[in-house]
């Protein structure tokens, strides 16, 4: 027989389990608080500030593939979610270490946090920045439809201006918008200070330039903190609808060096407390396709193997 003849009959069934689509398991409200099995016991240092930029990567396996279920221990599956963490070269009055990523273990409350810090200066407001980024991508058999974020400290009251921006991820990678453009210190119009917490689609800010007076001058003092300096990250916070699928957000907090030729060092932190999800498991096609070809075959070769028999007996 064949081959050809012999795989006609599939052929309108791989039509079908082409067009099919794929349903997973529902993810509903899993609540990563960085407590969980893959995450560090202690503090510890991920990215530490130096002469080069530094970075990291990990990813994480926390949901059940099967059955959307947040995981208690490494279940053998698919990693579900990776964290990049990227700290900035250190610029000059740099403080010790600084920039740098750690993870906090504070007494049973763990987070993510972003540490700056700047030295006295030998003149005003030189206007350096340090930069960390942490950003979260889901892997592609996670589809998430809703995302909450809880933060702290992002835009503090302290002689180093310290701003944030937080920025929603398309299922790609991409952004949904450009990034705002934060000009220096004196230059800039704080989005927060006009009552903008999102200038741009999938973006949120945290600006305020109340958090620091007399830039410029000898002695700088911390004003207040900003109006999203504890914040929780929400798609309507971004100008998201409901139900749009994210492929997941980046996190940059960045400390500007406005310190004075008076001033002591300033070593501000901000932090990444936790998040919830929703969404669905995808299984991969594949998989579906393997399954759904197996099952064929065997209704198939079942089918035929009767008709053999009856042709015999018929002989």
């Amino acid at each position: 027989m064949k081959i050809n003849n012999f795989l006609f009959p599939f052929a309108g069934v791989l039509s079908l389990l082409a067009m099919a689509p794929a349903r997973g398991a529902v993810i509903s409200n899993v609540t990563i608080g960085f407590e969980e099995y893959p995450f560090p016991t202690t503090t510890t240092t991920i990215t530490n500030g130096g002469g080069s930029t530094l970075a990291a990567s990990t990813s994480y396996n926390l949901i059940n593939d099967t059955t959307g279920a947040e995981l208690t221990s490494d279940n053998g599956d698919l990693s579900d979610f990776t964290i990049n963490f990227t700290s900035s070269a250190a610029p000059q009055f740099s403080a010790n270490n600084r920039p740098r990523i750690r993870f906090d273990e504070n007494n049973g409350s763990e987070r993510f946090e972003s540490q700056k810090g700047f030295t006295t200066p030998t003149a005003n407001n030189p206007g350096d920045r340090q930069i960390n980024t942490i950003t979260l991508r889901f892997e592609p058999h996670i589809k998430v439809t809703n995302f909450i974020g809880d933060f702290t400290s992002l835009n503090s009251d302290t002689i180093a201006w310290e701003y944030s921006l937080i920025g929603f991820l398309r299922p790609d990678g991409t952004l949904f918008s450009s990034q705002p453009t934060i000009n220096p210190y004196l230059n800039h119009t704080s989005f927060n200070n006009a009552g903008i917490t999102s200038p741009s689609q999938g973006w949120t800010v945290m600006d305020s330039k109340l958090t620091t007076v007399n830039v410029g001058s000898n002695d700088v003092s911390a004003g207040t903190d900003g109006s999203n300096d504890d914040f929780i990250l929400t798609y309507a916070s971004a100008g998201l609808a409901p139900g749009t699928e994210i492929g997941g957000i980046v996190w940059i907090n960045v400390a500007e060096n406005t310190l004075g030729t008076s001033d002591n060092n300033s070593n501000p932190p901000s932090y990444w407390n936790s998040f919830e999800f929703s969404g669905e498991t995808v299984p991969e096609p594949l998989t579906i396709l393997g399954s759904g070809v197996a099952l064929g075959f065997g209704a198939f070769l079942k089918k035929r193997q009767k008709g053999i028999a009856a042709k015999k007996s018929e002989a």
